[in-house]
């Protein structure tokens, strides 16, 4: 195990037992070894207010730190802040660049952008673009993607109402790991 990784498992600890300025302290220790989440942590607990005053602008400034270790996922982390206080456009601007950037997060910030085009937050619906990322969100593995496919098959929202397409993306998304895709095949079993 690296440093960077023990100090990021003491944050971890830290934070779990309420200890927020000792796992503030593991965090910077794991950036400072060189582990650009130990950054993205502390931008979260102040995103969240975590046993710290909550704070959007402090929250941007650490995920900007992300971005400026040269870790694009910070984007991403920018855009779910924005989206979390409504501001759409400035999400859906961090988003675009998380994708064009590559990076851990690439495919969740394909679905968050499906999900702008899906419900017209920080771009103008369409259900046909949202339809397309949502797809190549899932078909890049990820579970929250499968879940939303199998969720419009199954309700008809944007699509054709297909119980066996919703089933398809549910079992995708559960042999992927997802116990929420287990619960929901549970529901349409039982109807």
């Amino acid at each position: 195990m690296s440093k960077a990784d023990e100090f990021m498992e003491l944050g971890a600890q830290a934070e779990d037992n309420g200890e927020i300025q000792d796992a503030i302290k593991y965090y910077q220790a794991a950036a400072d070894a060189g582990d650009t989440d130990g950054l993205a942590s502390i931008g979260l607990l102040y995103q969240y207010g975590t046993g710290v005053k909550e704070s959007f602008d402090t929250a941007l400034e650490w995920f900007q730190k992300v971005i400026d270790a040269g870790d694009m996922d910070g984007y991403w982390l920018k855009g779910n802040a924005y989206k979390e206080i409504g501001d759409y456009e400035s999400a859906v601007k961090c988003y675009e660049i998380a994708i064009e950037k590559g990076g851990n997060c690439k495919y969740y910030a394909i679905y968050d952008l499906a999900q702008a085009y899906h419900y017209g937050e920080g771009k103008e619906k369409s259900f046909a673009k949202a339809l397309e990322l949502y797809h190549q969100s899932a078909d890049n593995g990820e579970t929250v993607a499968m879940l939303a496919l199998g969720d419009l098959f199954r309700q008809g929202d944007i699509v054709r109402q297909d119980n066996a397409s919703a089933i398809y993306w549910y079992r995708k998304a559960r042999d992927a790991g997802s116990e929420e895709a287990e619960e929901r095949l549970n529901e349409i079993n039982s109807n």
